[in-house]
């Protein structure tokens, strides 16, 4: 089941939840559906691409997907209060 699946599955049930669960399953299908989008454009690239030393925050397109889920894992680390950052 691709992501945007599953956005559509949580969108079905919006109708059952209390507001903050509601705002929360809305972030969180619009994340999957984001990382959906960079993984597709990732996919695109070769080897050397995706590992080309840049000059940006971090060094290359590897190293920045690293960090974007790392900064996802501790965000929901945080969101399960199981902080282990």
């Amino acid at each position: 089941m691709k992501i945007s699946q599953h956005y559509l599955l949580i969108r079905y049930f919006d109708f059952k939840m209390n507001p903050m669960k509601k705002i929360m399953v809305q972030y969180a299908g619009y994340n999957c559906w984001a990382n959906q989008r960079i993984i597709d454009c990732i996919l695109q690239l070769n080897e050397e691409e995706v590992n080309r030393n840049m000059e940006s925050s971090y060094k290359s397109i590897y190293a920045t997907l690293l960090h974007m889920w790392d900064a996802e894992s501790a965000w929901w680390q945080r969101v399960k209060l199981k902080d282990q950052v």
